[in-house]
């Protein structure tokens, strides 16, 4: 029931009294016995007109009736829809039927009142509905007087507000939950009202601050600022209810998300000014959506923005190394590499013109000169692949693994004795990679399981591959010779190498240059074998690769 409705009642009762009143003075006046009925018949048809209304006021409302000794007349039936008890009922035992609750202590200091004559304003009690529950009750009532003006009854209504104060207990339980989440949150938080007052400056925001929340609670004129700026100024709070271009320059970075903005800043008050803070910040609505505040959190990410900076400087030495690493494959490939083409061709003129004048001991000296420099130059040769995996990288693209694959065994067929030797390619996925380095990939790989064959055996070489997911993985497998296990990690270091050059070529870079490789992939490599018994080199890289600025690349 509306409290209009409640308003508009209350008036109509008072109505009914006043005719009342007015029929009993009347009567008064009024000598003849004829008269003296028509008054009273008029008189019971006003109070009839009365029960009538309260009787029907509604299942959160009752109307009530007692004597000036606190005996209970009348309880209207509304009394039953309320809390469960017939009128009879409730006149009976009424006293018994309220609460422990310290709210009925009072009942007996305002009714006293109204008896004596003294209207008191709405208060509440505790009644105990039939069913046992609890039921908070606002009673009003009003002293009733006779002809002469004395009291000889009190009447009031009593109202159902339980479902109210249920209501304001949960919202009153609401604020306070959220008044100690922003109180004990570890992250330093103010809430400011619409008109720039705090309204809520919790324990972390007073220890980064030192200012205590009895200090700033309730100030507005952008007090808060002081504390981070120095001067009363507009901050990310307020820009989270206004924005404000000015002021947002004077954050390093800002972001806005609908409600929410987010922005980084050097306080120049805090921490000798070289504390760096982030903060977001966002309107506060009551439940029609209205905005009623702002609220923002802050973080010191001081320490996340040194070793940012420390990050940004050692990528920077990294891209100085790299560079100087560029510098340094240029010479070699060109001043290093240029003695050895000179040794390699003048040892072949003395092999040609003057062999048989230096004799044989003279010709295995040449013969071991040109090795040595032809070594050298293999080693270079790779060295400088090592180094341009990285230098030298291409974009990524996408690639054909099947295709890349056969074109390798192609370069090797002088390699591949087609009597004895087979290898076999499998279906292998498209991935996102640099086809070149995956061509060198392969080629080491096939290179290798081709180079450790068996004495005497038929080599046989597989490639195949799956994907998984978004992974792509895939393997080359030998029946080779194969290596104890404990060297799975050890073979893909540098110049590692298992066997002596008398036995097997080679400079002990190739599986170094496949794990690079790999690498820069964002993917894995691993060996298994055993003596005897071949290897398998099983490669795992993402289908998808994300694409680095031309800088970055210089970085993997």
């Amino acid at each position: 029931m509306s409290e209009d409705y409640l308003s508009g009642l209350k008036k109509r009762i008072s109505e009914l009294e006043e005719e009342i009143q007015r029929l009993k003075a009347g009567a008064d006046t009024v000598s003849t016995t004829v008269a003296h009925r028509q008054i009273e018949d008029a008189l019971r048809s006003s109070e009839g007109k009365y029960q009538r209304l309260v009787e029907n006021i509604g299942k959160r409302y009752f109307f009530y009736r007692h004597d000036t000794n606190r005996l209970m007349e009348y309880v209207s039936p509304s009394v039953t829809e309320m809390l469960g008890y017939t009128p009879e009922e409730f006149i009976k035992s009424h006293k018994t039927k309220f609460t422990d609750n310290p709210i009925n202590e009072k009942i007996s200091y305002y009714t006293g009142l109204t008896i004596k004559g003294i209207r008191q304003p709405p208060y509440e009690v505790e009644i105990f509905h039939k069913d046992g529950s609890r039921r908070i009750i606002e009673v009003t009532e009003v002293p009733v007087r006779d002809e002469s003006g004395n009291v000889i009854a009190v009447e009031g209504i009593a109202h159902d507000i339980t479902t109210e104060k249920r209501a304001e207990k949960s919202l009153q339980e609401s604020e306070r939950r959220l008044a100690d989440i922003i109180q004990f949150y570890p992250d330093p938080t103010m809430v400011i009202d619409c008109e720039g007052r705090i309204t809520a400056w919790n324990r972390a925001m007073e220890r980064l601050t030192g200012v205590k929340a009895e200090e700033i609670l309730g100030k507005g004129n952008y007090e808060y600022a002081l504390p981070f700026w120095g001067e009363r100024r507009p901050i990310l709070i307020d820009l989270a209810l206004k924005p404000n271009a000015e002021i947002e320059k004077k954050y390093a970075s800002l972001d806005r998300d609908g409600d929410l903005i987010a922005g980084e800043a050097y306080s120049p008050e805090l921490g000798g000014g070289k504390q760096y803070l982030y903060a977001t910040a966002g309107v506060l609505r009551n439940s029609d959506g209205e905005i009623v505040g702002a609220i923002e959190s802050i973080r010191d990410i001081t320490t996340r923005k040194h070793a940012e900076e420390r990050l940004q400087h050692t990528l920077e030495e990294l891209k100085r190394s790299n560079r100087e690493l560029e510098d340094f494959a240029y010479v070699a490939s060109h001043d290093l590499q240029e003695p050895l083409r000179k040794i390699l061709a003048f040892g072949d003129r003395l092999k040609d013109k003057c062999g048989e004048a230096v004799g044989e001991q003279g010709q295995d000296y040449l013969e071991r000169m040109q090795r040595a420099a032809k070594r050298m130059q293999n080693l270079i040769n790779d060295l400088l692949s090592y180094s341009r995996v990285t230098t030298k990288a291409r974009p990524f693209a996408s690639v054909d693994l099947t295709q890349i694959a056969r074109e390798v065994v192609k370069d090797l067929e002088i390699r591949i004795n087609p009597d004895t030797d087979r290898v076999e390619i499998g279906e292998l996925p498209t991935i996102d990679a640099d086809s070149r380095q995956m061509n060198q990939l392969f080629h080491n790989l096939l290179s290798n399981a081709l180079k450790f064959r068996r004495p005497g055996k038929a080599s046989l070489v597989q490639v195949d591959g799956l994907i998984e997911n978004d992974i792509c993985r895939f393997w080359v497998k030998d029946n080779g010779i194969g290596f104890d296990e404990k060297y799975k990690e050890g073979i893909f270091g540098i110049f590692k190498r298992l066997h002596s050059r008398s036995d097997y070529e080679g400079t002990g870079v190739g599986l170094a240059i496949c794990k690079k490789i790999v690498e820069r992939h964002n993917g894995s490599i691993i060996a298994s074998s055993k003596p005897g018994q071949g290897a398998v080199f099983e490669i795992t890289l993402p289908l998808k690769q994300k694409q680095r600025s031309d800088e970055d690349e210089g970085l993997y």
